[in-house]
């Protein structure tokens, strides 16, 4: 589940590896690894434990991933800029929906060297559409997802499992 510097500077141009910063928006947004996609998973929060609970919150993991163009066949590197949650609550996500490849990066960015940085560059709001999504993905462009915590799914969504 972890990966170190050293680790990610010799996969960092592998095709199948996607980035992801868990670090607040506005950080990302001031500079942030190459070709990193953006999601705090801080501000998601799920409080409903019942089944049909557990269910909506699954379907709404699905759905953050697939916006950020992350289909199950990658392997997925979160990090932040310390030690703390969001990067490990990133994984543990992902890791929930199913995905065999999610991985935490040992020592944050710092261990990294900040290196190589660049500058946000596009931001997306509140209303994400997945054709925009793929585009922006297609494009090589980094994106700034936000998600409005325990907002509706689209219908084509739920109950469906993007990862097993």
């Amino acid at each position: 589940m972890l990966v170190n510097s050293l680790w990610l500077s010799e996969h960092r141009r592998d095709p199948g590896l996607v980035l992801i910063d868990t670090r607040p928006a506005k950080d990302f947004r001031a500079g942030h690894l190459e070709g990193a996609r953006h999601f705090d998973p801080f501000p998601f929060h799920h409080t409903d434990t019942s089944e049909r609970g557990i269910a909506e919150f699954g379907a709404q993991l699905q759905w953050i991933f697939s916006a950020l163009g992350i289909s199950g066949n990658e392997t997925v590197v979160f990090y932040e800029d310390e030690s703390g949650m969001r990067a490990a609550r990133g994984a543990w996500a992902l890791e929930y929906t199913g995905h065999p490849n999610a991985r935490m990066l040992d020592g944050t960015l710092k261990a990294f060297g900040y290196q190589p940085f660049v500058h946000g560059r596009l931001s997306v709001g509140y209303v994400v559409t997945l054709s925009l999504v793929d585009a922006l993905i297609r494009a090589n462009r980094d994106f700034d997802l936000v998600i409005v915590p325990n907002a509706a799914l689209p219908t084509r969504t739920r109950g469906r499992s993007f990862f097993s």
